[in-house]
């Protein structure tokens, strides 16, 4: 029975509560239970809000529409723009205009007074982006701070924001050849220039990848700087990503930007100044003169001017021309460079008469007004450059300002950084499959190959895909004539070792109800591998095994304890704060009579919260006598959180008198689960057997105080080992009987075994060989035997039972020719081809070609002979080095 009930309120916020006077029915016969099924509010009047977007949908009730709740909306972004005389709401791409709405709407931006605001950068800006095709798109769906939003805003058109006291301003990152400051050494702190260099490395990356989202597909998408082609292929490029950037063009300039600033942008200057420096900002461009670095150009004061000659103190260093001079003006700007010669003595500069006019109508001043100074003054400075010397063009990055002076860290600016002739970014790569909004799709698939110590391996990611639960991957070393899965996963990137040919990758999305969407392919060529000497010793091997196992220990132990501790969590949350719903039963079975006491108590718990639902048992079964106690302990939990994680344990603790054992299993999900037992022996008995008695398999206890774990002797189903130890040439019998070792010595000698009585794959007929002599190819298609040998297996006992032959190839090709060649190779084992392959060679070089595989033969009862064979096609011109070995193993039961 459904019960709605309808209550006229007044405006306003409520909290609503249901509860029932009497409690449930006890009767057999029915249920009187009541569910509050949900809460629903009408508003009577006005359906327009201040400040909400609101959306009326109308539909038609049909069979395809009944439970329909998901519907989309495509919105425009309309901001206020400025037209040169007054503001209109547009719809607009421009990162100015956003900036300058974050910055001064009240409801969701900082909500500045636009007087507040640097409102001619922001016109300048935003002019600079519509001429640049500088967009931001971008939609903010959680709440973020101020800073970290409007430099997120600006970052799409390369600009950050920056305060001028209690004004916010726009700075763009873009060359500027006109500093706003001249410092040289004599308004440099002495003593505290600074210069660093950032040397680049193998480690560093060779370019850069943006991801962004594309305005085509409305998926992600990358572009690189500099692109791959045919004279470069990066080997170690470094992802970046900017939000809001939507434009394959816009994208491409920015990667290039990031590209070129980290390869001409290496050179760091940090000074101190004096009060001047606190009117230097973020992003401003200074002209530094220093006398530590040597090529910062010459600096000193001007005084004395007689016309177009100038007296300069100390004399600059005269060194090769041509000569510029730049003068520091009364308000700290630089004026020139004007071109100038030496007179008669070091001291004097004579000015070009052209260069100064130029310079005088350029910068709307004159000579006179840029030496004045009031009476008393300092003289004014000047900056010589040479053809070898000249002051710097910086950025500032920072200023840190302590008492009357101010630390300035600069960077020194390069023109190539800046460069706008990057021609086109590579075509988006077209999509290889039909858009659906069911199928899992695989994006952005990037495939190279590594080396690890001597093995090619093959390294490839992709973007997640959204629905999907697992990825599939492929690859074919013929043009996916046939493939070969080399990866299953819920990670979307592996590393798998592989042939050493060129192959072709594919990965495929599966969804939790195992629907496959279509492959995406990548093609990598077939890498070099170099081997370095000693390049794996066997403590190293030892101490990365070591390694291994004590990193996944660690990590099981910690992702283990997180589950105990979340358990923990929700059981405290329980017990301090008031759930939603909770019910408890106790129930309790005692007996006492003087010192003896015994008890049996079991509690059952059950509750919910707004973030968990909890369940938990627990039984204990207690006697006590006087001091002497034991209990028996059965304890179950298992938890259910909002953010969709679970987990369950389960424990038996026995306990006499404080000394307690048992066991404990804990699950917090697939490959996170314990089960844990402590005992001092660990038992098992089979039914029927040993008279029902148990077997101690294991047993746990301390080893010269250490604590070690024992295994019983009886190893094999069906043999016997019945001593405790057997010390080093104990044995020494030339048979041993079945199940026993009676020997008196115990030291074994030569032993003679039947291969019936041994193991699978426990004797071996190894066969090696090494080339002596070159061999050299007779024409592409033309086969050609370096090695070839028939391999001879005794199969006494093993008639019927398979026998597997194992065979690996090392060898070098070598080109002689004068063009390019290509060479085949193949392994032939009882006169199948198992191993095949080509590779292209240039002149004069060498390339490592292996090959391996495997075939399995029938013993017969006596000897069989194998055919072995490794070729090469290639022309004469090419062929195998001297020194290649072949191993072929026969492994025998």
């Amino acid at each position: 029975m459904r019960d709605t009930t309808k209550v006229d309120v007044a405006p306003g916020r409520y909290l609503v509560r249901l509860s029932r006077m009497g409690i449930n029915s006890q009767s057999k016969y029915g249920v009187d239970t009541v569910l509050w099924a949900g809460l629903r509010t009408f508003l009577k009047g006005s359906n327009s809000f201040p400040d909400v977007s609101t959306v009326a949908i109308r539909l038609k009730a049909s069979q395809s529409t009944q439970g329909s709740y998901k519907f989309g909306v495509l919105g425009t972004r309309k901001l206020l723009v400025w037209t040169g005389s007054t503001f209109e709401l547009q719809a607009t791409r421009n990162p100015a205009w956003a900036f300058l709405d974050a910055a001064t709407n009240s409801q969701y931006g900082s909500g500045l007074a636009i007087s507040k605001t640097d409102f001619n950068a922001v016109v300048n800006h935003a002019a600079g982006c519509d001429s640049r095709g500088d967009t931001f798109d971008y939609r903010v769906s959680t709440a973020i701070a101020v800073p970290e939003a409007l430099d997120k805003i600006l970052t799409a058109s390369r600009a950050r924001h920056f305060w001028l006291g209690d004004t916010v301003s726009i700075v763009r990152d873009e060359w500027r050849d006109v500093p706003t400051m001249l410092l040289t050494d004599r308004e440099i702190v002495r003593d505290s220039t600074q210069v660093g260099f950032t040397m680049l490395g193998d480690e560093d990356p060779d370019a850069v990848i943006v991801e962004y989202i594309d305005e085509e597909t409305w998926l992600p998408a990358q572009v690189q700087y500099p692109p791959s082609g045919d004279g470069f292929v990066a080997a170690n490029a470094e992802p970046k990503r900017i939000d809001g950037v939507v434009n394959r063009d816009q994208a491409f300039r920015e990667c290039a930007f990031y590209y070129l600033q980290s390869i001409y942008r290496r050179e760091t200057v940090e000074l101190g100044v004096e009060y001047e420096g606190r009117a230097i900002t973020f992003g401003q461009v200074l002209r530094v003169q220093s006398e530590l670095p040597q090529n910062y150009g010459y600096g000193g004061e001007v005084i004395d001017v007689s016309g177009r000659t100038l007296t300069l103190d100390p004399a600059p260093t005269w060194d090769s021309g041509p000569f510029f001079i730049r003068l520091r003006q009364p308000n700290g700007q630089s004026f020139g460079p004007v071109l100038c010669t030496e007179g008669g003595d070091p001291s004097l500069a004579v000015l070009n008469a052209g260069g100064l006019a130029a310079a005088e109508a350029a910068q709307s001043t004159t000579l006179a007004a840029v030496l004045e100074r009031e009476d008393g003054g300092e003289y004014p400075s000047f900056e010589l450059g040479t053809g070898v010397s000249e002051s710097k063009l910086c950025v500032v990055l920072g200023g840190v300002p302590n008492g009357d002076k101010c630390t300035l860290s600069l960077v020194v600016d390069d023109e190539r950084v800046h460069t706008t002739d990057l021609g086109s970014p590579p075509l988006l790569p077209s999509p290889q499959f039909p858009s659906d909004s069911k199928v899992p799709l695989i994006v952005g698939i990037n495939a190279n190959f590594g080396q690890g110590i001597a093995e090619p391996k093959l390294s490839a990611s992709w973007f997640p895909s959204a629905g999907a639960e697992y990825y599939v991957a492929d690859i074919s070393y013929d043009a996916g004539e046939t493939w070969a899965q080399v990866y299953e996963g819920a990670d979307n990137r592996f590393d798998q070792v592989v042939t050493l040919a060129a192959l072709r990758v594919r990965v495929q999305a599966v969804t939790p109800g195992k629907l496959r969407g279509p492959y995406a392919t990548a093609d990598v060529s077939a890498p070099t591998i170099t081997i370095a000497n000693n390049t794996v010793a066997l403590e190293s091997l030892i101490e990365g095994i070591r390694y291994q196992v004590t990193t996944l220990q660690d990590a099981l132990r910690d992702q283990v304890q997180e589950a105990l501790n979340r358990i923990a969590s929700v059981a405290s949350d329980i017990a301090a704060q008031g759930p939603l719903d909770k019910q408890e039963l106790r129930s309790q079975l005692s007996a006492r009579s003087d010192a003896a006491f015994a008890e049996i108590e079991r509690v059952d718990l059950v509750a919910v919260t707004t973030e968990a639902a909890f369940a938990s048992f627990s039984d204990t079964a207690t006697a006590t006598w006087g001091s002497t106690t034991a209990f028996v302990q059965n304890s179950a939990t298992a938890i259910a959180t909002l953010d969709g994680y679970a987990a369950a344990s389960y424990a038996v603790t026995l306990d006499v008198n404080g000394y307690a054992t048992g066991f404990s299993l804990v699950n917090g999900g697939s490959g996170i689960s314990t089960f844990t037992v402590v005992a001092d022996k660990f038992q098992i008995q089979l039914p029927a057997y040993n008279g029902g008695a148990p077997v101690p398999v294991f047993t746990v206890g301390t080893l010269n105080g250490v604590p070690a774990t024992g295994l019983s002797g009886n190893l094999y189903l069906d043999g016997t080992f019945n001593v405790k130890a057997i010390a080093a040439g104990s044995i020494d019998v030339i048979y041993l009987k079945a199940n026993s070792i009676d020997s008196a010595s115990g030291v074994i000698k030569a032993l003679g075994v039947q291969s019936l009585s041994i193991g699978d794959n426990a004797v071996t007929v190894p066969v090696v060989q090494t080339l002596g002599s070159n061999v050299a190819g007779a024409g592409f298609g033309n086969w050609v035997s370096f090695f070839s040998f028939n391999m001879s297996i005794d199969t006494t006992g093993l008639s019927g039972k398979t026998i597997v032959v194992y065979v690996n190839v090392n060898s070098m090709f070598a080109s002689g020719s004068p063009a390019t060649e290509t060479g085949q190779f193949r392994l032939l084992l009882n006169g199948a081809q198992v191993n095949y392959y080509q590779v292209a060679l240039p002149t004069g070089q060498s390339a490592l070609t292996p090959l391996s595989g495997a075939v399995a033969i029938t013993g017969t009862g006596g000897n069989v002979s194998i055919s072995i064979a490794a070729q090469i096609g290639v022309a004469s011109s090419c062929g195998i080095l001297a020194g290649a070995t072949i191993f072929a193993m026969a492994a025998k039961r």
